[in-house]
């Protein structure tokens, strides 16, 4: 029984060790979809966004026949909710990108304070009927904690 304590214990505290590092590198990519349009939302450094600092963020957005959508082809706007679902940014500015060779839409995030917040893709493209894509996003504090 001793035995098998040992290396379960080492296992747990090994893979409690390295979550924290584990989590914020698969953060920055998120994945959403509503009937015809797909979309994935990147944060700048492949990290989650640092509270009150400003993170460069693009949408790779594609219909169901995996044709990308480039800005001139949707009538987008994002927005940011926080935890309680109030509109905290809207009326962003946004901008054609590309990101892994394909189309995409940028813009520039800062979120006030560490936390809980919906990033909301809205629009219409040429072909689709109007979407609404929320993205779950956790600021993490600027500052290192260690």
């Amino acid at each position: 029984m001793h035995d098998r304590i040992i290396p379960t214990l080492f296992l747990s505290l090994s893979t409690l060790a390295i979550a924290p590092f584990i989590v914020p590198a698969i953060a920055y990519q998120q994945f959403a979809n509503r009937d015809r349009v797909d979309a994935t939302i990147h944060f700048s450094s492949h990290n989650s966004p640092a509270a009150g600092r400003p993170s460069a963020t693009q949408f790779l957005l594609t219909e169901k026949n995996d044709q990308p959508v480039s800005l001139a082809n949707c009538n987008c706007q994002i927005s940011v909710r926080d935890f309680r679902d109030r509109v905290i940014l809207h009326n962003l500015p946004l901008s054609s990108s590309t990101r892994e060779g394909k189309a995409a839409i940028a813009t520039e995030l800062t979120f006030p304070t560490s936390g809980s917040y919906t990033v909301v893709l809205s629009g219409q493209t040429q072909s689709s009927e109007p979407f609404e894509l929320r993205f779950p996003v956790t600021a993490i504090d600027a500052k290192p904690t260690y």
